[in-house]
């Protein structure tokens, strides 16, 4: 959580499951994407604004090393 993003637009964000991935979205539009998380069996990655970054493992250690691109990337969807 960032304090650059008010609670009441928490409520925006929410999630698109594909097989294979899903996306972080805002306003339940695929188009209004804040990041993509690539969940295979040999690979794991988060995609934030078209850069992709290899994660070890899905959880709070490893994504939390990407916070700074996902804030930005959350901010910069809100507002669109």
């Amino acid at each position: 959580m960032s304090s650059k993003i008010k609670n009441s637009e928490l409520d925006r964000i929410g999630f698109k499951d594909y097989k294979g991935f899903f996306n972080i979205i805002v306003d339940n539009s695929p188009r209004k994407s804040i990041c993509h998380m690539i969940l295979k069996d040999n690979r794991k990655a988060i995609s934030i604004d078209g850069k992709e970054f290899e994660i070890e493992s899905v959880s709070a250690k490893h994504i939390i090393k990407h916070k700074s691109a996902l804030v930005s990337s959350a901010l910069k969807t809100l507002k669109s």
